[in-house]
């Protein structure tokens, strides 16, 4: 008889509170949890929302912020000795003593709700609620003799990405690499834009490639932080804090044939899924709306975790 719960304890629980990152089963399960989470948002964004590059922008920073409060946690966090943050204030860093006040706020602790999934859910119900108050109530956002204008979700997205990126900006030990890895997406994104741009420009479909750059800004940051980080950095060599990765089927990939040959087939994929998309927006099998949804989903399946692992490293959390 299977033990269900210590089934749980042991492919669910005990990987989340030990850090492990996912296994095959708690990837297909937060798989089907998220295909079934699309279906509802996509058919309340249809009916409620238009699906432009408002709300492409909108989605981005909201992107942003989850990802960007999960470095802070990540900073915060001390499950493999002395935290990020814990550093910063031993060295009596000037904004030691903020640190140790959001610290008491318990924002940031480890918890199902920092971490994925809970990270991912927090994410789309602020992104959703944002989306929902515009909608229902119009009125403009005023700070003492300051007017911000109009309430939108956009706004509310780029104000919570911004606090907790100031949060970061002091912890900031490796600022090469997300240059680096930046400028690496930027050049896969182009060489991929010069052989589709006739068919997007034709169609005005340059919107896609976002898809494009999101996945390799992942596959860029995967391959710098383990594969470059790893192998130049004393804090990896001498101090055996180095970076590895969590998830299954990129782990096997990158294990057996390095990171680069990752970071190749992340771009090849997703520049093959956007000239799919655009070939059936050509054809009119889709609408554009259907084709631009599916281009913000491969947008942020490789954005999210990319922006993660290039800001992990930049504070070396």
């Amino acid at each position: 008889m299977v033990d269900f719960f210590g089934f749980i304890k042991e492919y669910y629980w005990d990987y989340l509170w030990m850090h492990k990152g996912y296994n095959m089963y708690n990837t297909l399960t937060y798989a089907v949890i998220a295909l079934i989470a699309l279906y509802f948002g996509y058919k309340w964004i249809k009916k409620n929302y238009k699906i432009d590059k408002k709300f492409l922008t909108t989605l981005i920073v909201f992107i942003l912020f989850g990802s960007t409060f999960r470095v802070v946690v990540d900073s915060y966090d001390s499950y493999n000795g002395i935290s990020r943050v814990g550093e910063y204030i031993q060295s009596n860093g000037l904004f030691s003593p903020l640190y140790s006040f959001i610290s008491s706020l318990h924002i940031y602790d480890y918890s199902p709700l920092t971490v994925t999934p809970g990270i991912y859910i927090l994410t789309a119900v602020l992104f959703f609620v944002s989306l929902i108050i515009e909608k229902k109530f119009k009125f403009r956002i005023k700070f003492l003799t300051v007017d911000f204008g109009m309430f939108s979700a956009w706004k509310v997205g780029l104000v919570l990405w911004l606090v907790n990126f100031l949060i970061l900006i002091p912890l900031i030990q490796y600022p090469m690499y997300p240059i680096l890895i930046i400028l690496l997406a930027l050049l896969a994104t182009g060489i991929v834009y010069i052989f589709l741009r006739n068919e997007l420009k034709t169609q005005k479909t340059q919107d896609y490639i976002l898809g494009v750059f999101g996945h390799a800004l992942d596959g860029a940051a995967t391959f710098m932080v383990v594969d470059m980080f790893n192998a130049l950095e004393p804090a990896c060599r001498q101090l055996g804090r180095c970076y590895g990765e969590q998830h299954v089927v990129s782990s096997i990939i990158g294990g057996s044939y390095g990171y680069v040959t990752f970071f190749a087939l992340k771009v090849f994929i997703s520049a093959l899924a956007v000239k799919l998309v655009n070939d059936e927006v050509v054809g009119n099998k889709i609408s554009r709306d259907d084709a631009l949804f599916f281009i913000a989903i491969l947008m942020t399946l490789g954005l999210a975790p990319g922006v993660r692992d290039l800001l992990r490293v930049m504070v070396g959390a």
